[in-house]
């Protein structure tokens, strides 16, 4: 049971269980769903009692799969509503990611997506800062290396789960394909992961070649399926001199009867403005330290 008293207006409680404003209020007069007031004589509702109420009755409540998280999940609905910050939801999921509750991981994104929050802005607001939190725990040394492959392992599940749920519904005759991968000798994953996700979402058809992946093998298959778009994940561990060797070997390779766009992202390209495209022969080549832009990117393309 949540240590929080967390309370929702009429308004917020008919909008958590799908139903209209007058049948909270019907339900709190008849005495079937306790509250309180407020000194202006509103009805308050508290989280718990809202949840038992569902339950009781067998009524779907959009903070049901949170169980006793439900009262922090609304405090972070709510601050994320209206100060546009996700840190009590990143507090939820790094609890939730150390115990692998990776199911109510992908519930709280299915819900930010319902609420109409960009699957890219989630990403760089909830997902990345989590990560970033337990790498900094691991560099200081206050993880060991079988924790910090525990989670990593959990946030990839969570990012496979949300990939099979939509996979199929968004594929057409008329997808796109791209190629998706991580750099030769490149041994983090989930940026990769996300792109991948980002594009099935946009209907996009992908082709993933996952960790450690020899430069030209993103060249031969892009050829071998035909792919439009080849996108790179590199961490920054790796150094520009890295990024410029892939820029280098993948144009060379480059076949003008099968055009592409190459993408190269990574934490790394947030140090790096400038590259000096003169005589590189692919049809756009960009580089991106986040989801956001990536996605914007991508919107503007044909």
């Amino acid at each position: 049971m949540s240590d929080l008293n967390v309370f929702l207006s009429t308004k917020q409680a008919a909008s958590l269980l799908r139903v209209h404003e007058s049948s909270v209020k019907r339900w709190c007069n008849g005495g079937e769903l306790p509250c309180s007031a407020t000194s202006g004589g509103h009805r308050k509702i508290q989280v718990e009692h809202l949840m038992a109420f569902a339950k009781e009755r067998n009524s779907p409540c959009v903070l049901s799969p949170f169980g006793p998280d439900a009262p922090e999940v609304w405090k972070g609905l709510d601050m994320l509503d209206g100060r546009s910050s996700y840190d009590q939801l990143v507090i939820s999921t790094q609890k939730w990611l150390e115990k692998s509750e990776t199911t109510r991981i992908i519930a709280l994104i299915s819900l930010l997506l319902e609420e109409k929050h960009s699957l890219a802005a989630v990403m760089d607001g909830l997902l990345s800062p989590v990560m970033r939190h337990f790498g900094s725990l691991y560099v200081k040394g206050d993880m060991s290396i079988g924790d910090e492959h525990y989670v990593t392992q959990s946030m990839r599940e969570v990012l496979i789960g949300l990939s099979l749920n939509s996979r199929e519904t968004r594929l057409s005759t008329e997808s796109k394909t791209a190629v998706v991968g991580c750099a030769r000798g490149e041994v983090h994953e989930l940026g990769a992961l996300m792109v991948r996700l980002i594009l099935e979402n946009a209907g996009w058809r992908t082709v993933y070649l996952g960790l450690n992946v020899p430069t030209e093998e993103f060249a031969d298959q892009q050829r071998k399926h035909e792919a439009g778009l080849v996108c790179v994940s590199i961490t920054p561990v790796s150094g520009w001199g890295d990024v410029q060797n892939i820029v280098t070997l993948m144009n060379r390779m480059y076949e003008d009867h099968a055009p592409y766009r190459l993408a190269i992202g990574g934490a790394i390209m947030a140090h790096y403005t400038e590259f000096n495209q003169e005589g590189l022969a692919f049809e756009d080549l960009s580089f991106f330290d986040a989801i956001v832009p990536f996605h914007a990117w991508l919107e503007g393309q044909d």
